[in-house]
């Protein structure tokens, strides 16, 4: 059984990004029947994690889902995390902060999108985006440096420029704005080197704010605190979308 510890709604926004959230939680967890009860919310103005840690305690849930902003998180994993498993997305939380918790951020996991950084072995156009990071880094750029390298942001950004090189040199004519959008709204089987799924740029998600997530394969990984980072799980990916599907059916 897990949990769900979640911040109650913004006042006055309709579907807020945290409840979009929760709803593809609760349909992915529906999708392997591991049911997601009791439902902790957490107020977003509090600054007192004590009553929703102490629910959490003693629900008797194997995990729980965290869908809260990251102090709350910490909160919950320094008090919790040691008897009980926590899950959250990949990029959320600050792997220096995580390795203050000590022992107590062992059994975080997050969903992430992307191999780690560590898998360069595995992933060949990883190596080449850390030794390029490697190379700026020695070049003197300080925002290259070691410490600032995270799997989602480094990543996320480091692809986008793949992207935009391999795209923009399809584009005919002045390699403009518009001509570039144009381009990548047609573009299909868009090869990235493993790091993900070739792309699809025309197709869409059935997910209500999300529908322009083209990279919808997930990987899990784990805190380690003895090397103060995430290591991954194994070599298994998960397509999130159609856990979804299977959710909605």
């Amino acid at each position: 059984m897990y949990t769900r510890c979640t911040h109650n709604q913004d006042s006055g926004q309709a579907l807020s990004a945290s409840d979009r959230l929760i709803v593809m939680a609760e349909g992915g967890a529906k999708a392997v029947n591991h049911p997601i009860s009791p439902k902790i919310r957490i107020p977003i103005t509090t600054s007192d994690f004590t009553p929703a840690i102490s629910q959490l305690s003693r629900s008797g849930a194997d995990g729980a889902v965290l869908v809260v902003f990251d102090q709350a998180a910490y909160a919950v994993i320094s008090k919790s995390g040691q008897q009980i498993r926590t899950c959250h997305a990949a990029g959320t939380l600050s792997p220096k902060y995580l390795a203050t918790l000590g022992p107590a951020a062992d059994k975080l996991v997050v969903a992430t999108a992307f191999p780690e950084l560590s898998q360069t072995a595995q992933f060949p156009e990883v190596a080449r985006m850390v030794a390029e990071l490697d190379a700026e880094q020695t070049a003197g750029d300080a925002d290259a440096a070691d410490a600032l390298r995270t799997t989602t942001t480094t990543t996320g950004a480091w692809l986008s420029v793949q992207i935009a090189e391999k795209v923009g040199n399809q584009v005919s004519g002045p390699l403009t704005s518009k001509n570039l959008l144009a381009q990548l709204n047609r573009t299909r089987k868009l090869d990235l080197g493993g790091i993900v799924p070739s792309l699809d740029l025309t197709a869409t998600t059935p997910i209500p704010g999300a529908e322009r997530i083209f990279n919808t394969t997930m990987r899990g990984a784990r805190w380690d605190s003895a090397s103060k980072s995430f290591v991954p799980l194994g070599p298994e990916t998960y397509n999130g979308l159609d856990i979804l599907r299977r959710a909605g059916s």
